[in-house]
């Protein structure tokens, strides 16, 4: 079974890591919060982004979705995806530039699939 945390594409020509670190004064929590899609409960605790169909060098705007859970959940470390009520998933509009607005810093590293640099 595919792990759902594990970022994929259709022919996965590259793969790697990503990290983040959050902005100071944009979260995305806070814009959510904003739009009425989670309550003052909930908070984030994973966000997929996704970039494609690109052709010809133009980029589309993105997929986003926030994976969403009650505070307490996190604060008792319960939080287990599949379990009822306990992770939801919420889909964001957003634009590329207010997506990376949510973080200070933002990096992805990745590697042609098949090669390893040591």
């Amino acid at each position: 079974m595919d792990d759902p945390f594990t970022a994929k594409t259709k022919y996965n020509d590259f793969k790697g890591t990503a990290a983040a670190d959050g902005s100071d004064t944009h979260s995305i929590d806070g814009y959510l919060r904003e739009r009425g899609l989670i309550s003052d409960t909930e908070m984030v605790v994973a966000v997929r982004f996704w970039s494609g169909e690109n052709f010809e060098g133009k980029s589309g705007s993105p997929g986003v979705s926030a994976y969403v859970t009650q505070k307490d959940k996190v604060n008792k470390r319960q939080v287990q995806l599949g379990r009822e009520n306990d992770v939801r998933l919420v889909d964001v509009e957003v634009s590329q530039g207010k997506f990376f607005g949510f973080f200070k810093r933002f990096e992805v590293l990745i590697e042609r699939d098949g090669v390893t640099i040591v």
